[in-house]
């Protein structure tokens, strides 16, 4: 399995996790840390993707940076358009996160293929 491949499944099963401990309302101790852990890595990993070349700080600095952004933007969004709640900022971050991630995921996979 390729770093590109493990990276891809860091971000599904992430995004899975999330999802679940959402939907289960798991209690204080697990939902906020796995929330946290989504919110901080998974819309930055699935944007940034593999960037070849960079160190792995550099990739994780862009990857938080990316991140928060991305939650903002989408909460400020969310709000100015008067649909706000928390849910919805995790629905369209989940929906938004899987979509670049396949992409990347693809568009890997059909440079390698010939």
């Amino acid at each position: 399995m390729t770093r590109a491949e493990r990276r891809t499944l860091w971000v599904v099963g992430l995004t899975a996790a999330a999802v679940l401990v959402r939907l289960l309302e798991a209690g204080p101790p697990v939902q906020p840390v796995v929330i946290a852990a989504f919110l901080l890595v998974v819309p930055g990993a699935s944007l940034v993707g593999g960037a070849p070349g960079w160190s792995w700080l550099l990739w994780a600095t862009a990857v938080v940076a990316c991140s928060v952004s991305l939650v903002t933007l989408v909460a400020t969004g969310l709000l100015y358009a008067g649909w706000w709640s928390p849910d919805r900022v995790l629905a369209v971050l989940v929906v938004g996160s899987l979509i670049s991630a396949a992409s990347h995921h693809l568009s890997r996979r059909r440079a390698v293929e010939p």
